[in-house]
């Protein structure tokens, strides 16, 4: 049987709402017979606005005499009854003013720009994905072709196919890269800092299996993410939490995902790891009438026999915790509020203490090296790089990042060739962003940018070759937009 990644994917997003009559294409709200980007525009123009005539009156789609977030959660939920856009944005990039670019992929698409307070339509077509580059000029392809709009707000779009050698190829993804540069995939040509274009290298991270999707109780499919993450939708500020029991294997010999049997309780922001064979899913938060609610319980995965049991509950509920096994063990490391360690060793029934983290350690990733723990907890929990944590002493050190500015929150972290790969994260001018630590030199370097912003995803090593999944990425912190990912990634051989 082939080694697999096992990876427990928790998935947030907002609730479908009760349907109102039903109408032709309903959701329609500017009445072509579509339901699709467009109704989203007008309803969000129309937000907080008195129900009247005209536009106010095609707004209130669930017709309930108020034109508020329902109305735009409404038509989100029934989009592309007609048609192949996917419901949710598959691209999302932010300029240096706060303007976020939606890009919905499909024959029929659209690139929308969301200023704050209002949408606006910049152009429709075969869009693939769209960039922002440090001029803020955006960047976007559309029926195989490069565009740019200028970053003076001239709504004029120029074709730059040519500048990058050729059409794009499916699915035609747009990067803007730290140092200014344009890659677009499928062309052989990249925009650099000067405006000129030159070569493009060998792509880093070619695209594995992308992550399945999953239905939720309330019938919306959603992207996958490893660690919930609040805010999901187009454009809504305001969701509420849905959290799943999906766990999902992948063979990277075959190149494939399946779905595992579901644990019992749906949960969010618990910890994963894999130990003798099995998988542990520890703590989280679950939802109790709508709220979330701390818990302690643990299950376990026998990928054997394929079955679920329950495993000895933590000492106290926790999540956004850190589990990894080591030496023999489980450790559980911090949570929401907590620095805290415990483990348990095979075929004991209580938790042991082990000594505290430097500080609080929650949302955070690590990876295991050498019998050592290597955990990124970001600048948010005050971690200056990296915590190290030697089972054997019992002691935790310390190691600054002196190559970043700011460290990320949220990383991707595994262990591979030999040093700690800290990959992406939010908080961080470039989310894209790789830093690379050799624990026998202490030395830091930087590693080759990930194709994508990314945050909350998972990554591991496998036959020598490190692999990325999942994840999801902030498009504005400030107002809680977030695009999911559902591609795998695998670092091309250097």
């Amino acid at each position: 049987m082939h080694k697999q990644i096992i990876l427990a994917f928790l998935l947030v997003g907002s609730t479908g709402i009760g349907a109102a009559v039903q109408l032709p294409w309903d959701g329609d709200a500017n009445g072509d017979c579509k339901v699709n980007v467009l109704d989203l525009v007008l309803v969000r123009n129309c937000l907080n606005q008195d129900v009247g005539t005209g536009d106010n009156a095609k707004a209130d789609v669930n017709r309930d005499g108020r034109i508020n977030i329902q109305d735009l959660i409404y038509v989100r939920n029934r989009l592309n009854r007609n048609r192949a856009t996917p419901d949710a944005p598959t691209s999302i990039a932010e300029d240096s003013r706060g303007n976020v670019y939606f890009a919905f992929a499909a024959e029929d698409g659209a690139l929308v720009k969301w200023d704050g307070s209002v949408l606006g339509l910049l152009d429709t077509g075969m869009i693939g994905d769209v960039a922002v580059d440090r001029d803020d000029n955006i960047w976007y392809t559309r029926n195989g072709r490069v565009m740019t709009v200028a970053a003076d707000g001239s709504t004029g779009v120029v074709d730059r196919t040519d500048a990058f050698g050729g059409p794009a190829s499916p699915p035609y993804r747009v990067f803007a890269g730290r140092l200014n540069t344009v890659w677009v995939e499928g062309c052989p040509m990249m925009r650099t800092s000067d405006g000129a274009f030159a070569a493009v290298p060998a792509d880093p991270f070619p695209e594995a299996a992308p992550v399945p999707v999953v239905e939720d109780q309330f019938g919306n499919t959603w992207g996958l993410a490893s660690g919930g993450i609040a805010g999901y939708g187009y454009p809504a500020t305001v969701a509420p939490f849905s959290f799943h029991n999906v766990l999902w294997a992948y063979d990277p010999a075959e190149n494939q995902w399946s779905q595992l049997p579901p644990m019992s309780t749906r949960r969010g922001y618990c910890g994963i790891a894999a130990f003798n064979g099995e998988i542990w899913v520890l703590g989280g938060f679950t939802l109790v009438d709508g709220g979330r609610v701390t818990v302690n319980e643990v299950e376990i995965y026998n990928t054997q026999t394929r079955q679920w049991r329950p495993g000895p509950s933590l000492p106290q509920p926790r999540a956004e915790l850190i589990a990894l096994a080591a030496n023999g063990r489980i450790y559980v490391i911090g949570g929401a509020g907590l620095n805290s360690v415990v483990s348990i060793g095979a075929g004991e029934v209580s938790w042991t203490t082990e000594a505290s983290a430097p500080n609080n350690i929650s949302q955070a990733n690590g990876c295991v090296y050498g019998g050592k723990i290597y955990v990124a907890a970001g600048h948010w929990n005050n971690c200056p790089g990296l915590y190290i944590y030697d089972p054997v002493e019992d002691r935790w050190q310390s190691r600054s990042n002196q190559l970043a500015e700011k460290v990320p929150n949220s990383p991707l972290v595994a262990a591979h060739n030999d040093e700690i790969w800290i990959m992406g994260g939010t908080g961080i001018d470039d989310p894209r962003s790789v830093y690379r630590y050799n624990p026998a030199t202490g030395v830091w370097s930087t590693g080759p940018d990930l194709p994508t912003p990314l945050a909350w995803g998972a990554s591991m090593e496998i036959g020598g070759k490190l692999f990325i999944a999942g994840g999801a990425y902030s498009a504005n912190e400030d107002q809680g937009y977030y695009i999911f990912s559902e591609r795998t990634f695998r670092l091309r051989a250097e």
